[in-house]
């Protein structure tokens, strides 16, 4: 379980005051980026390199929305690698608002992924690496 905390800015909400819906699928993209280096202890910026890989794009993502959070909150995500299969894996977040309610649940499918060399414009999946199933059993 990968864990961090963030304070909802000005910024990331909308006229109403509360946590515009796409700025959650980025604050659940950083925590899976955080929680991948943080299991490989490898920079974000190595990552592709180290790995021979192109990235891991998200192929599916889903959120439900339980309660907003809004400018000033002190919020705590958590994620967890759920699954992982040859190429893919699945994450789920937990979003906890200020008061300590779960907020916000995401749910994304993420592929370790190549350049395909039979066609350079598209990506293909690669073999999760050893290092990350280790250090998620």
């Amino acid at each position: 379980m990968f864990e961090r905390r963030v304070t909802i800015s000005f910024g990331q909400c909308d006229p109403a005051g509360i946590v515009y819906y796409p700025n959650y699928f980025d604050m659940f993209n950083t925590s899976t980026e955080a929680l991948i280096c943080e299991a490989l202890g490898v920079h974000i910026q190595d990552l592709a390199l180290r790995f021979d890989i192109f990235g891991i794009p998200m192929i599916e993502a889903r959120n439900v929305y339980h309660r907003p959070s809004r400018p000033g909150d002190n919020i705590v995500i958590k994620s967890q690698i759920t699954r992982i299969g040859r190429s893919s894996f699945d994450v789920y977040h937990q979003l906890f608002g200020a008061t300590g309610d779960l907020a916000v649940e995401g749910f994304e499918k993420r592929v370790w992924a190549v350049i395909d060399p039979e066609n350079p414009k598209a990506l293909k999946g690669k073999s999760v690496p050893k290092e990350l199933r280790a250090q998620l059993d």
